[in-house]
């Protein structure tokens, strides 16, 4: 009885903040051959998110060590394309989840790898619902908004054009494939206000960033949505992103749910996210200028969002 009872308590204690009672360990891998700025990245993300995890049993592996584990009451973080690529090659059974790594990344891996195991993700790229979201928490009532679209976008631009008519913001979609130059697709956008840009290869590769920027923004006056804090920084108007302590928090709350219910939940953007807005490109396009964080209320408001 005495036994039971002992049982019971060192249970509730472990469950209680600052602790919880977790069946198995958390294997963190990487891709080889990173930049010291990666590692570091790297580095920092898993300080802390063992840190949140207070308790948590984990080990650091190569990605096809990780690859072969037997676990169910495990989980595997891996940290970038190559290292999910290598982990699901393997023949293990430890539920994945992917981080720093895009929707359409994680697309391509998952097709071209046979995995039974349980898999989820949290995509580094913006969520084009909170990208519309933000056009219309800048510009209000008249906001409008241009994407120039690739194959390898068509998923991010069919959600971004279900927001745009929910919220009201007049979209204009241009296809790459149309046009033999690219400055073609800009100049039909002209008529909107804005800019939609996603991280695509296919683009860039026919009209490299900073010639988009220079095109859009100082030759036809459209404000960039960009697709990061550094995109911001260099001459675009704002973006909704991902920071490491929003990746951190997505992860950890993965990991708890999976701990508690032994689910975890299907790929997503991450739950949490910030806002940066250039306050001198505000000024420059003649629009009003708020607080990040009243923006960012108003995104989460104008999408419902909880958090």
């Amino acid at each position: 009885m005495l036994i039971r009872l002992f049982v019971i308590l060192l249970f509730t204690i472990l469950s209680m903040d600052g602790g919880y009672a977790f069946a198995g360990k958390i294997y963190i891998t990487k891709e080889k051959g990173l930049e010291k700025q990666e590692e570091r990245l790297v580095e920092n993300f898993s300080r802390q998110l063992l840190n949140n995890l207070r308790g948590k049993e984990s080990a650091f592996l190569p990605a096809k060590a990780a690859g072969g584990l037997k676990g169910h009451d495990d989980i595997v973080v891996a940290l970038g394309e190559g290292a999910l690529k290598e982990v699901l090659r393997g023949d293990g059974n430890s539920p994945v989840i992917g981080v720093f790594i895009s929707r359409s990344s994680y697309a391509d891996v998952l097709s071209g790898v046979s995995s039974r195991r349980k898999v989820t993700a949290v995509y580094s790229d913006p969520s084009p619902k909170r990208q519309i979201a933000l056009i219309k928490a800048l510009l209000g009532e008249g906001a409008s908004v241009g994407v120039i679209k690739s194959s390898s976008t068509e998923e991010e631009v069919k959600q971004a054009v279900i927001t745009a008519k929910e919220l009201g913001v007049r979209m204009q979609v241009a296809d790459i494939q149309r046009f033999r130059n690219p400055k073609l697709a800009v100049d039909e956008l002209k008529g909107t206000r804005t800019l939609l840009l996603q991280k695509d290869k296919e683009l860039f590769d026919s009209i490299p960033l900073d010639t988009l920027l220079v095109l859009a923004y100082d030759l036809n006056n459209l404000g960039i949505i960009g697709y990061s804090s550094g995109v911001v920084k260099n001459g675009a108007l704002a973006t909704t992103y991902t920071s490491l302590d929003d990746t951190v928090k997505s992860v950890a709350d993965i990991i708890r749910e999976f701990d508690s219910t032994g689910k975890i939940p299907v790929p997503d953007y991450s739950e949490y996210y910030s806002v940066v807005v250039n306050k001198y490109v505000v000024r420059s396009l003649d629009i009003y200028e708020r607080d990040e964080d009243a923006v960012k209320k108003e995104v989460a408001s104008l999408l419902k969002e909880e958090k």
